[in-house]
């Protein structure tokens, strides 16, 4: 696509990327694009995370990943015990960027015994060095991140994001806010049924069961197979749980965020050799 005048005070390589990512119909299109991008200035693998609720992160994390198989299982072992990730505990508390990989432990000399050894495998399969972009969202329990990892020594690996470490966050912001938006769109689509929309409409509302049971043309024990079924998706218990959870999530409004993840589930994609 021709760059046009407003946008030739940028680099050529972004405002092409920000192109495809803004035609791209579906999260796997848009983590792809990211990938490719990042591939060209030396990081093939990205790890993206979103946590909706890090109180919660079994059944709140959402999270795409090309690392290699021996990476990836270890990341599914630890993918609830936020503890055990301090690169998720710093995109929870922080908007600062930072390195990451074997190439760099000397700058953590407080990690345990288990996040050196995760680096030491990752050196065997050739990923020495990284950075990682905390992208904080509107809500105080949430918290997300994309990690853009290498085989670049640790003075290669520093010298590519200072020439392309800008970039990156730009493209990792817009990335993260398309795959909200898509995300967003399945929801309304595919998430819930349409008996669960037009149930959860009524209740956001603030009908009663009578009321939702005359409407929907239901008993009153199919409105609470109803409330049941929406409340499993969204991983709360309460009636008031299910409306604040649907508001604060905009699933109705087109405004939301992502759904829930039930316990254990990860995206996985294994790296192309």
């Amino acid at each position: 696509m021709p760059i046009k005048p407003n946008e030739s005070a940028f680099s050529h390589e972004l405002i092409e990327f920000l192109h495809i990512l803004n035609r791209t119909k579906t999260c796997e299109e848009a983590y792809q694009s990211l990938i490719k991008l990042a591939s060209g200035t030396g990081f093939p693998v990205v790890i993206y995370e979103y946590c909706h609720d890090h109180t919660r992160p079994v059944k709140a994390l959402f999270m795409r990943s090309n690392l290699p198989a021996p990476l990836m299982s270890l990341e599914k072992k630890f993918s609830g015990k936020e503890k055990f990730m301090p690169g998720r505990i710093h995109a929870r508390d922080h908007l600062t960027p930072g390195v990451a990989g074997f190439e760099f432990a000397d700058m953590f000399a407080d990690f345990p015994s288990y996040q050196l050894k995760h680096r030491l495998i990752a050196m065997g399969t050739g990923l020495r060095s990284g950075f990682g972009i905390p992208l904080r969202t509107q809500h105080p329990n949430t918290r997300a991140g994309i990690g853009f990892v290498s085989k670049l020594k640790r003075k290669e690996c520093l010298e590519a994001i200072e020439r392309h470490g800008m970039m990156l966050c730009v493209a990792a912001w817009n990335t993260h806010i398309r795959i909200i938006q898509l995300q967003n769109t399945n929801v309304n689509q595919e998430f819930f049924t349409e008996k669960q929309k037009q149930f959860l409409r009524l209740l956001c509302d603030g009908h009663m069961d009578k009321y939702i049971s005359d409407q929907m043309g239901i008993s009153y024990s199919g409105v609470r197979k109803h409330q049941n079924a929406v409340a499993k998706k969204l991983g709360v218990k309460q009636r008031s749980q299910i409306v604040s959870e649907v508001l604060r999530r905009g699933f109705l409004e087109g405004e939301g965020i992502m759904p829930n993840l039930e316990e254990g589930d990860i995206w996985d994609l294994k790296i192309e050799e």
